[in-house]
């Protein structure tokens, strides 16, 4: 899995992209206008209303005679006694309104913690990668300056096979590092808003952002299976007890081709001879 850099974004950037982009954020403001809305109209109860309806049509005994007909009425109420019923709508509609606030007001300082929780990781992943890199590098020189010393008979092949070892554990290091600074990346990613859109941008190319997401699922997976180990046995006992017929075809064809096996005449012959 090849390292890309870390995109061109500052904790600034990433914090307004977030509360642009946040669908969860965008839910909450909608949220919250409706109920500035509510309020408005349980205010407006206060009003007179004014009403006006017109009604227009014919009258008679047959169409010839039918005579135009037409009646206009308008109302205008005024709320003089209501026994509070306004007064209640509008504190309710205040209550509503100062939840949604503090709703609001919660999520963003929660997306601003996340965003700032993960960009201080993606810069601490940012570093291991560095260290693992220099490391690696030691490590290698480390190991030529072995086998230069192995070559000139001043140490033996012990020495050899630690610094193989260094070498293997600081490739298996760098290899952490790398897939740790990706799924940084991707939390991040994931953060600012919209993901779908943001993780290739964030992995550099499509190639590596697809395999980095598939491995950052099978890491969630490994970890609902440490976390849930019966679901693995049961499935590691239904696997051990598979009829024949389930077995692999391989194993099958081997299985016959042993035992339809026949002997050879010239092997028995040779055995004879030697009795």
């Amino acid at each position: 899995m090849p390292f890309a850099a870390t995109p061109a974004i500052t904790l600034e950037d990433a914090l307004k992209q977030a509360v642009s982009q946040r669908s969860d954020l965008q839910a909450a403001e909608a949220q919250l206008r409706a109920a500035e809305r509510s309020r408005s109209a349980a205010r407006a109860e206060r009003l007179p209303a004014l009403s006006l309806s017109a009604d227009y049509g014919a009258i008679g005994m047959n169409p010839s005679d039918a005579h135009g007909t037409f009646s206009v009425v308008g109302s205008l109420k005024f709320p003089i006694w209501q026994g509070g019923r306004i007064e209640g709508d509008i504190e309710q509609a205040s209550a509503a309104l100062a939840q949604r606030q503090a709703e609001l007001e919660d999520l963003r300082g929660q997306v601003e913690a996340d965003v700032r929780k993960v960009y201080l990781d993606l810069e601490a992943a940012r570093s291991q990668v560095q260290v693992a890199t220099e490391n690696l590098q030691v490590t290698k020189e480390n190991l030529k300056l072995t086998r230069q010393r192995y070559d000139a008979g001043v140490t033996d092949n012990v020495e050899v096979v630690q610094s193989q070892e260094s070498v293997a554990g600081a490739e298996l290091d760098y290899i952490n590092s790398v897939f740790a600074h990706n799924v940084a990346k991707l939390s991040l990613a994931r953060a600012v808003g919209q993901a779908g859109d943001n993780f290739a941008q964030f992995l550099q190319t499509r190639q590596l952002a697809y395999w980095t997401f598939l491995a950052f699922l099978v890491h969630r997976k490994c970890e609902d299976e440490h976390m849930n180990p019966k679901n693995t046995e049961l499935d590691k006992k239904d696997d051990s007890e598979q009829p024949l017929e389930n077995l692999p075809l391989d194993w099958a064809d081997e299985d016959v081709e042993i035992e339809d096996r026949k002997p050879d005449l010239g092997e028995i012959e040779e055995d004879t001879s030697e009795i």
